[in-house]
């Protein structure tokens, strides 16, 4: 890893995604064995979990890196990389679950929206961020 580079990487299998699953599928239980509820109720619990529970078995990986040069991305379904230099402002929504979503305006006008999967922390991201003279806005995003 050159001098100056960030680098997050997010992993599915997590004690947050465990709890999780253990929550949800806890909660589907209790719900049929304990106050008996309709099965299909359960069931629509049961169902929710299966994508975190082939996440959990899976451990799927997300990066998120900032070099001297450049910011990257890489999720299960995809990646992307921009040059610092053509990188006017960065945009941070915060949300109900406390995490942010990143914008980022280039100076060609376009608007990308870095996946949230791969984003480390909202605060450490804009210190991240700040640390390369990147220009940070924070609340909404501008449409476009």
């Amino acid at each position: 890893m050159p001098e100056g580079t960030y680098q997050h990487v997010a992993r599915a299998r997590s004690a947050r995604g465990v709890l999780a699953l253990a929550a949800t599928w806890g909660c589907a239980l209790l719900l049929l064995l304990g106050l008996g509820a309709l099965p299909v109720i359960t069931l629509v619990l049961f169902v929710a979990g299966i994508p975190l529970a082939y996440d959990l078995i899976r451990d799927r990986q997300s990066q998120f890196e900032i070099s001297p040069d450049t910011l990257s991305w890489e999720v299960p379904n995809g990646s992307g990389e921009v040059a610092l230099a053509s990188v006017v402002q960065a945009h941070l929504t915060f949300r109900l679950d406390l995490s942010a979503k990143l914008g980022l305006r280039l100076t060609d006008g376009r608007l990308i929206t870095v996946p949230l999967s791969c984003l480390p922390g909202p605060h450490r991201l804009e210190r991240a961020l700040l640390d390369r003279n990147i220009k940070v806005v924070r609340g909404r995003q501008p449409l476009g």
